[in-house]
């Protein structure tokens, strides 16, 4: 077995936890954020989600089995990106897990990426997640 690498981003929000998991699974708050993306979503364990879109000019469809779905504090999704080049197998799937704690009068959340194949392909997760969150507490700033 090939060593595999964890990306990890978080960021406080000034926001509750009901108002930070409706963004994360509300299309069209997810569109707003996530650079115009189209959710489809059966929002319970053992459920997919489908995001569509285009990145850099180039469409692509993600997905996702909901392997833990605990509103709203946790959701982690089995997630296949097209966009990697590789088929779409179990051992080509990632682990995104978001993790919601009450923090004073807002929430911390903490996105991580699992089996990512190259402490590179790691990096660029965090960045992009990095954007994707900074994007998400903009749109939900007071």
């Amino acid at each position: 077995m090939s060593a595999t690498f964890t990306a990890t981003t978080s960021l406080e929000l000034s926001t509750p936890p009901t108002r930070v998991w409706a963004a994360l699974t509300d299309p069209a708050m997810i569109r707003q954020y996530m650079f115009g993306a189209e959710l489809t979503g059966d929002w319970r364990q053992g459920g997919t989600v489908t995001y569509r879109g285009e990145w850099d000019g180039t469409p692509f469809e993600d997905k996702g089995d909901i392997l833990e779905i605990d509103p709203p504090r946790l959701l982690k999704v089995n997630y296949y990106s097209a966009m990697s080049g590789q088929p779409d197998t179990p051992e080509n799937r990632q682990l995104i897990t978001y993790a919601l704690v009450p923090s004073g009068t807002g929430t911390r959340l903490t996105v991580s990426q699992s089996n990512n194949p190259t402490q590179q392909a790691s990096t660029a997760a965090e960045g992009n997640w990095a954007m994707t969150l900074d994007a998400l507490k903009g749109l939900l700033s007071p």
